[in-house]
């Protein structure tokens, strides 16, 4: 019998909102997570999915613990008759502002896909959203999506360079949509408008007001992730290691995102290797062995 740390009851999942019941799931998922123990005074916003998510009759619940706005907690428990049981630890995140599930058409699981929402404070202004993504691999549910959707950063070059006589505030922006279709694969379409902009105002230590920024740049980047069984994550498309020789996936097209519109920067890819290695190599050691869709 699992133990009672890692098992709920269904009755108490049903009725989630009632104190005694939230307070038992709360402490269920960070036992699962491992993150140490709660107070009397730690409480929790909590989302519940239920779904049949990979081939089989048994039916799971995705829990989601949103303890502040940098710490929500992913767990899925599996379904055994009158109790769940911890099936998978997804991990800790931000926020998590949205969920989706899509079928995969040929295992007949289900892909989690999370988007994350992330404020930095690291010398800039910036909140960003991930879109990530989950599928069963046999064993538990592994990470085989992780890419960057909307973005605003805001900052000023003295702050990097204190010699330097650009004292202008800079904003870079990605507004991203997604689509997808799962017909005989799973294939994720993204459309990243993104914006280079330079405000007007010089030498303000406070952030100016957004009607101040110029668009300096600008374009529009259409991007297709296409789920591999063969390298088990997203891929753009595949390529030749020229270093090695051997076979690799593309993941991330580097100048594609938005902050390439910032600096004249050379051409880089992350790559995937036979091993599940992720390199990050130019444009020069790679050898595109199809088109790009």
């Amino acid at each position: 019998m699992p133990s009672q740390e890692n098992e709920l009851s269904m009755s108490c999942i049903k009725n989630c909102t009632q104190a005694e019941n939230k307070s038992l799931i709360i402490r269920s998922v960070v036992t699962a997570c491992d993150i140490g123990t709660l107070s009397e005074e730690d409480t929790g916003e909590i989302r519940i999915f239920e779904k049949n998510l990979l081939n089989t009759n048994t039916n799971y619940i995705l829990i989601l613990v949103e303890l502040d706005k940098c710490n929500t907690l992913a767990v899925i428990y599996e379904q055994k008759d009158n109790f769940c049981v911890v099936s998978s630890v997804l991990g800790r995140y931000y926020e998590i502002v949205e969920v989706n599930f899509i079928l995969e058409p040929i295992s007949k699981n289900t892909l989690i896909l999370l988007k994350e929402k992330v404020d930095m404070a690291t010398g800039i202004y910036e909140t960003s959203d991930f879109l990530k993504g989950y599928l069963w691999n046999g064993n538990f549910y592994s990470q085989v999506l992780n890419t960057p959707f909307n973005i605003k950063a805001y900052w000023n070059n003295a702050w990097i360079n204190c010699s330097s006589q650009n004292k202008r505030w800079e904003k870079a922006i990605q507004n991203c949509n997604l689509t997808w279709n799962n017909i005989d694969k799973i294939v994720l379409y993204l459309y990243r408008a993104q914006e280079y902009s330079i405000s007007s105002v010089e030498e303000s230590v406070s952030l100016p007001e957004d009607s101040t920024f110029q668009v300096v740049e600008s374009r529009f980047v259409v991007e297709t992730l296409s789920w591999s069984e063969k390298w088990n994550c997203f891929i753009l498309y595949e390529g030749k290691y020229k270093s090695t020789g051997e076979a690799v996936a593309v993941i991330h097209n580097l100048n594609n995102y938005v902050y390439s519109l910032v600096e004249d920067v050379s051409p880089q890819y992350v790559i995937c290797t036979s091993n599940q290695e992720h390199l990050v190599i130019s444009q020069e050691e790679l050898e595109v062995m199809q088109s790009e869709k």
